[in-house]
C-alpha cells in the first residue's frame, strides 16, 4: 500500500512535468521530456515531501528511468521517522489547516498523494504514527496518540482555524482529535473520514456487542502486550522492524478504542464493502457525528488513493468549499496582468 500511494504521487509529478495528467508507470521518463528543469521541478517536490535527495540526471539511470523504478527508487529511501510527528507540507495557502492523519500502515504516504491533488491552495500538515523515530514512546491507546498529536498540531500551527482528515485506521484517530482540539477551544471546521477501518479486529465497537464486543477487546490487550514487548526489543537501524512494531502497537491501540460523539460538520467517504457498518444506525460513524454527510465511491479500499485518488480528493474539496470557503480574491487579484 505504502509503494502503491508513493507510485501514485510519483506518476502525477512526472506527468505534470510532461504536461499530462498522470505518467504511465511503465514509461521511459526521458522519452516523456521529463529532463533538465522538469526533471529538476520533480526531484524537488520528492524532496519537499519524501525527503528522499535524488542527483541531478538521475531519471537517465536505470534505477529510475520509469516512475515505477523511480517510485521503489524513493519508497527504499524513504525514512518517516526524519520527520516530526506534525509535519508542514504547506505553510502558505488560505483557510484552515488541513492536517491527514495516517492510515493503518502509518507513514503518512497517503497525505503527500493529497498534497499533491490539491496543490497549494490551502496549508497542510501531514501526520505520520508515532514511534517511527528512535527514542519516541510505543503507541499505547488511541486517545494518548490523539493527544500527542494535538500537541505536535498545535505546535506546528499555534492558531488558526483546522481540518482533519484520517484514512482508515487513522480516520478513528481524527475523530478522537476533533474531540480534544474542541475541548482546548480551537476551531475545527470540518472532519473527513475517509473509508475508515471497520473490522472487528480495528474497530469492534462497530461491527460488534456483548460478549462479542468483550472478546475482541480482549484480544486487543493481548496484541497491545506482545506490541510493546516488540517494541522494547527494537535493535537500533531497524527500520523495517520499526515499521512493523508501529503498526501492531497502533492496530491493537485501535482494537481496544471507544469513540466518543462529536459535534463537528463531518463528511464520510465510503466503499460500498464498507457501506452497512458504517452507516449502521446503532453502531456506525451516524450516532457519532450527527452532522454527517456521506459519499460513496464505487472502488475497492485500496483504490481509494491510487486509480480513485481524485475523487476522494474532489469530494473532500467540495466538502471544505462548504463549510469552510477560502475567502474571494480582491479586485487586485482579480484584475489581469497587463
Amino acid at each position: 500500500m505504502i509503494l502503491k500511494t508513493i507510485g501514485v504521487t510519483v506518476r502525477t509529478l512526472c506527468g505534470r512535468a510532461a504536461g499530462l495528467d498522470d505518467a504511465p508507470e511503465d514509461s521511459d521518463l526521458a522519452g516523456l521530456g521529463v529532463v533538465g528543469a522538469a526533471e529538476d521541478a520533480v526531484r524537488t517536490e520528492i524532496e519537499r515531501l519524501y525527503g528522499v535527495e535524488l542527483p541531478r540526471g538521475a531519471f537517465a539511470g536505470a534505477s529510475s528511468s520509469t516512475p515505477r523504478l523511480l517510485a521503489a527508487r524513493v519508497f527504499a529511501s524513504w525514512d518517516p521517522g526524519a520527520f516530526p510527528v506534525a509535519h508542514v507540507l504547506h505553510a502558505a495557502g488560505q483557510g484552515p489547516t488541513l492536517c491527514c492523519v495516517h492510515g493503518m500502515p502509518g507513514e503518512g504516504s497517503y497525505a503527500r498523494t493529497f498534497a499533491v491533488a490539491f496543490g497549494a491552495s490551502r496549508p497542510m500538515l501531514a501526520i505520520r504514527a508515532l514511534g517511527h523515530r528512535e527514542g519516541e514512546p510505543c503507541p499505547s491507546s488511541i486517545r494518548r496518540i490523539a493527544e500527542r498529536y494535538v500537541a505536535d498540531v498545535v505546535a506546528a500551527r499555534p492558531a488558526g482555524p483546522l481540518a482533519l482528515v484520517g484514512w482508515c485506521g487513522g480516520a478513528w484517530v481524527a475523530l478522537e482529535m476533533a474531540s480534544r482540539l474542541r475541548e482546548t477551544g480551537r476551531t475545527v471546521v470540518a472532519l473527513a473520514l475517509v473509508d475508515p477501518e471497520t473490522s472487528p479486529r480495528h474497530a469492534p465497537t462497530v461491527t460488534s456487542s456483548g460478549l462479542r464486543l468483550l472478546y475482541h477487546r480482549g484480544r486487543a490487550a493481548y496484541r497491545a502486550r506482545r506490541a510493546r514487548a516488540r517494541f522494547a526489543a527494537l535493535r537500533a537501524g531497524d527500520s523495517e522492524g520499526r515499521r512493523y512494531a508501529v503498526r501492531a502497537a497502533f492496530s491493537a491501540a485501535l482494537g481496544a478504542h471507544v469513540p466518543s460523539p462529536c459535534a463537528v460538520e463531518a463528511l464520510l467517504v465510503h466503499t460500498p464493502e464498507r457501506r452497512a457498518p458504517l452507516l449502521d444506525p446503532k453502531r456506525g460513524i451516524p450516532r457519532l457525528l450527527p452532522r454527517l454527510e456521506t459519499v460513496e465511491v464505487a472502488a475497492e479500499h485500496a483504490a481509494l488513493f491510487a486509480p480513485r485518488r481524485a475523487e476522494v480528493a474532489a469530494a473532500v474539496s467540495r466538502f471544505l468549499d462548504r463549510v469552510a470557503p477560502l475567502p474571494a480574491p480582491t479586485p487586485l487579484e482579480r484584475a489581469p496582468r497587463p
